[in-house]
């Protein structure tokens, strides 16, 4: 019962979570404790031991009367036996009440004075935590978030200035770039002597290659004709009418007073020996004038002498439907397509390349009086003189240099010119060896019909 009792009062304290605190109560508490405790501890057992009997000033036997007391008198007590130990189990009794009284008060005390500090300090830590909770909640809590937007406000307004700064930046750049782009435009397509060369060759070689292929067209089809005896033609007439005109323009036109002992004729053509001076008719001139009835003639006659010219009687209307006739007519088909072969390379080189038609004479007269040179340009020039003047007179000039350092586009101007022009010749030079692979085919065939021939009449005898 007893420590079902201690167990209670020691959790007693428990009960004062809720209540506040009190120091006077806890002072006063503080001070009784320590009174009893002297009393009890101190006092009582001095009374019970000391003062028991003060009947005798002389201690008796058997008595309790201290022996210091001196001549207090002491009462006489029983000395059996019995009486000894009913009274030592009385003071035992007393003492052990004694003792649970005053135990049991100063745990009272103690567990009153702890339940009130852990009440004060249980109170104090609420306080505490209501005290940060509003402090948080009210006061810091909203100042940081404030801060915090405030913070991220400034940020975004920062990366929007980097930002700004960037694209103006960016702008700026892009705006140069276009500036440059613009002034770099207007210097190439701003006129200048270089750009009217360049516009003024491309027209100019546009002409001059249409001359070229109609000149070129037109002879091969006009020595056809004639091979094939067309209507309209001096083939038509036979051999003989191509004989006498190729006899009367050598009497007119290239027969030389000093030739055949001067029997031949007494005053010379307009162009002596033209027809037998290849060199001098078709590669030394710059530009052919096709439209001058004495130079065609001779250009066309130093071809036929070098090409020959294969021109038959015509099949009589009986033999054509003959084997004999037809054959005639065949193989004067294979003879004329192998002239027209090996004729092809001296109608590009001469008639084609060679004829006027550029309508380029100013300015290819610049070329030459910038080098010095005392060759005449012809009135209506060539593709071939234009071609000269580029790749000739052009870098003898003595200011090809000075032209190009003028300004820094000038040299990719030229660069562009230059590689027209190289790209240009090459076409030529691919042009040419197509006819120069013609012209080794029929010197082919040619090999072929001399010495791999068989003889149909020793076949049929060998049969």
């Amino acid at each position: 019962m007893k420590d079902k009792r201690r167990h209670i009062k020691t959790k007693k304290w428990h009960a004062y979570g809720s209540s506040l605190f009190k120091p006077v109560r806890l002072f006063f508490g503080f001070v009784m404790v320590m009174v009893f405790s002297f009393i009890l501890f101190v006092g009582t057992p001095y009374l019970l031991k000391y003062k028991a009997s003060y009947a005798s000033p002389v201690p008796i036997v058997g008595s309790f009367c201290p022996p210091l007391m001196g001549n207090c008198g002491c009462a006489t007590v029983p000395t059996t036996a019995i009486t000894q130990a009913a009274v030592a189990a009385a003071l035992d009794a007393v003492a052990n009440a004694v003792e649970d009284f005053i135990e049991d008060f100063i745990r009272d005390a103690i567990d009153d004075a702890i339940g009130a500090l852990l009440t004060a300090a249980n109170v104090m830590e609420h306080n505490i935590m209501d005290w940060w909770t509003q402090l948080w909640e009210f006061d810091m809590k909203p100042s940081f978030q404030n801060m915090t937007a405030q913070l991220h406000t400034g940020h975004a307004d920062q990366s929007r200035q980097m930002a700004s700064f960037f694209d103006a930046q960016n702008m700026t750049n892009l705006n140069n770039q276009l500036k440059q782009a613009e002034i770099e435009a207007a210097r190439i397509v701003r006129p200048s002597t270089l750009v009217c060369m360049a516009a003024t060759q491309a027209a100019g070689f546009s002409r001059a290659n249409t001359f070229v292929r109609a000149m070129r067209f037109g002879m091969e089809d006009s020595k056809q004709k004639l091979g094939l005896n067309s209507l309209g033609t001096l083939g038509a007439n036979g051999i003989n009418a191509i004989h006498n005109d190729k006899w009367d323009n050598y009497r007119t036109i290239f027969c030389n007073n000093q030739s055949n002992k001067g029997i031949t004729c007494a005053v010379s053509g307009v162009k002596p020996d033209a027809d037998i001076r290849p060199t001098a008719t078709l590669i030394n001139p710059l530009t052919i004038d096709m439209q001058n009835n004495a130079e065609r003639i001779a250009a066309e006659t130093a071809i036929d002498n070098i090409a020959g010219v294969d021109v038959m009687n015509p099949v009589r209307p009986a033999a054509v439907n003959t084997t004999h006739g037809q054959r005639l007519i065949l193989e004067k088909r294979e003879r004329l397509a192998k002239r027209a072969a090996a004729r092809s390379v001296n109608m590009l080189t001469t008639m084609g390349w060679r004829s006027r038609g550029s309508d380029m004479n100013t300015w290819v007269n610049e070329f030459n009086q910038k080098s010095g040179s005392n060759i005449v340009v012809s009135p209506d020039p060539s593709y071939h003189e234009v071609m000269h003047a580029l790749t000739k007179y052009k870098f003898l000039s003595g200011h090809y240099g000075e032209e190009q350092v003028e300004e820094p586009i000038n040299i990719e101007r030229e660069k562009l010119v230059s590689s027209s022009l190289y790209l240009m010749q090459l076409r030529d030079y691919y042009e040419l060896l197509e006819r120069v692979a013609l012209t080794a085919a029929v010197d082919t065939s040619i090999l072929l019909d001399e010495y791999g021939n068989i003889d149909n009449s020793s076949s049929s005898e060998a049969k």
